[in-house]
């Protein structure tokens, strides 16, 4: 059992993966504990406000957020536990909002009033492509991440090929 009695825990991810559990709250805060360890192992201060989504890389180096008060994403690096990056600053995309890895790590894609795919390497953005009228809701990879899906506000499904 995990008590939280400083602020309110607005989300739970599990990993089974790395065997850790992660623990979204409304400070912004990012707090993971390792299943196995029995105790938290790492305390991530987002800035911007409340972190809206994250998403983790499947070997358990990465995770992505989106906050509420930024228009960006920002990449961590849970071995130092640092910020390592920010992406779409120039974008100004004020309706992110989903963010999703591929099963390989390689991919990151994120979901607002487009569709932005990165390499996750670099971290350079490859693809920019707007086919929903209203924010994109959810993001999917396939298997061996050759077609990849969003859906939207505006109740459609669009599925693409790599």
């Amino acid at each position: 059992f995990f008590f939280f009695n400083d602020t309110a825990t607005t989300e739970i991810y599990t990993e089974q993966i790395v065997g850790s559990v992660r623990c979204v709250q409304e400070t912004g805060t990012v707090r993971i504990w390792g299943v196995n360890e029995g105790y938290q192992v790492a305390v991530l201060p987002a800035t911007g406000g409340v972190v809206k989504e994250i998403a983790f890389s499947q070997n358990g180096v990465h995770f992505a957020s989106i906050s509420e008060n930024e228009n960006v994403v920002r990449i961590w690096d849970l071995r130092n536990q640092e910020n390592i990056k920010v992406l779409l600053q120039d974008e100004n995309d004020t309706q992110l909002s989903s963010l999703t890895f591929d099963s390989s790590g390689q991919y990151l894609a994120v979901g607002g009033s487009k569709l932005y795919m990165f390499n996750t390497k670099q971290w350079d953005i490859f693809s920019r492509v707007q086919s929903h009228s209203d924010r994109i809701t959810s993001l999917s990879f396939g298997k061996e991440s050759k077609n990849y899906a969003s859906v939207s506000l505006d109740r459609h499904l669009v599925v693409y090929s790599s």
